[in-house]
């Protein structure tokens, strides 16, 4: 009996100092804890540092209708050059409409530049191509094309305007919006490229302006349909909504938001 009870304080004893070790661990993990936190909000507010020292690019100052040129199409070319001699300034009802533009260097010299605060403060490359009044500062559709940085080197862009085909930056709606909303008559248009945000702006502050007049009879009917069908018809290449889009295209669809967004 008396033996058992001597084991059983010596037991006890010894496992105090065991006991005792408990409450310093969970103090030292806490405070390893704290140091792992602390590490990466250092870490966190240094990489901020780092983006933010990088300098947001500005555009390349340009002379309108210089150092950007745009011409607007009624048939499919291979270039800008091609596609000038062809120019048009009259539009009819459910005429197909491409724009061509030329850099004086690259795309990238012209581009506005932004930070994506919710992707890591990663740059993106922003035109905005806009439809308005001849002679008049609003706008009556304002979208947002945006560029990848590989995308940056070209020299030209081809965009369809009617009736529409897939793609990324391959279309816009810019135009057909306006198209499918008039009514019967003569429209003095413009169609208007610019890198600035700026509203209202002077006229001289677009990079490129196309000047053309719409001009629809009573049986005006086929550009409010294109309207219609152009969304089906960027995503399928085709106007029926029972064809899947292409797998490719509905990525890019997911990614590229801003092909059609409107102001």
């Amino acid at each position: 009996m008396h033996k058992t009870a001597l084991i059983l304080t010596i037991t006890a004893l010894l496992s105090i100092p065991a006991l005792a070790q408990f409450p310093q661990m969970k103090r030292a993990e806490e405070r390893m804890e704290q140091l792992r936190k602390a590490d990466e909000e250092r870490q966190k507010s240094q990489d901020a540092e780092d983006i933010a020292a990088i300098a947001v690019p500005k555009p390349k100052a340009a002379v309108m209708n210089v150092d950007v040129q745009s011409v607007l199409v009624k048939q499919d070319a291979r270039s800008f050059a091609e596609a000038k001699p062809n120019a048009v300034k009259d539009v009819a009802d459910g005429d197909p409409l491409w724009l061509y533009v030329k850099f004086n260097g690259k795309l990238g010299d012209y581009v506005h530049t932004v930070r994506d605060k919710e992707n890591g403060g990663q740059f993106r490359y922003l035109l905005y191509l806009e439809t308005g009044p001849k002679g008049d500062i609003t706008a009556l559709t304002r979208y947002v094309l945006e560029f990848s940085k590989s995308e940056l080197e070209q020299t030209e862009l081809k965009i369809n305007l009617a009736p529409g085909i897939p793609g990324k930056n391959a279309a816009s709606p810019a135009l057909i919006e306006v198209a499918g909303t008039r009514s019967p008559g003569a429209w003095g248009n413009e169609l208007r490229l610019a890198n600035t945000t700026a509203v209202p702006r002077l006229p001289t502050d677009n990079l490129a302006v196309s000047e053309f007049t719409f001009n629809f009879q009573r049986n005006f009917s086929k550009y409010p349909k294109m309207r219609q069908d152009f969304t089906s018809m960027m995503l399928r290449g085709t106007t029926n909504a029972s064809v899947l889009p292409p797998v490719s295209y509905t990525h890019l669809r997911a990614h590229e938001t801003a092909l059609c967004i409107s102001y």
